[in-house]
């Protein structure tokens, strides 16, 4: 049944296998990856990913849906801070006035939170 919705290469690669679970999972790691791979998807993601016009509600909800995903990689170091940091940067221009009162929040010691950014 796999033959019939694989390319020739494909099938290659998974003929050695013993059984279709093998195959399955083979093509499992070979389309969805390892977590290694994952990371750096979602980082690239995370980085590149810009606010468009409109959409600042779906942006953040994005945004920390690939985090959640990188924490379920095991990705523990990106912390609340630094995400916000990069949702921050990734922001629209219209958003500047927003952005000088978070920096004079923090200047005063608050810290800044996914929760108050949305």
């Amino acid at each position: 049944m796999i033959f019939r919705v694989v390319y020739d290469e494909i099938l290659m690669t998974i003929s050695p296998c013993e059984n279709s679970k093998d195959a399955w999972a083979l093509l499992r790691q070979m389309y969805l990856g390892s977590d290694k791979i994952k990371k750096f998807t979602l980082f690239s993601k995370i980085f590149n990913m810009t606010q468009l016009e409109n959409e600042s509600v779906v942006f953040l909800a994005s945004m920390k849906d690939m985090r959640n995903q990188l924490i379920a990689c095991n990705c523990d170091w990106l912390n609340e801070n630094l995400m916000c940091f990069i949702i921050m940067r990734n922001l629209l221009e219209k958003f500047t006035n927003f952005m000088d009162i978070l920096n004079t929040r923090v200047n005063q010691g608050e810290t800044i939170t996914l929760e108050s950014l949305s």
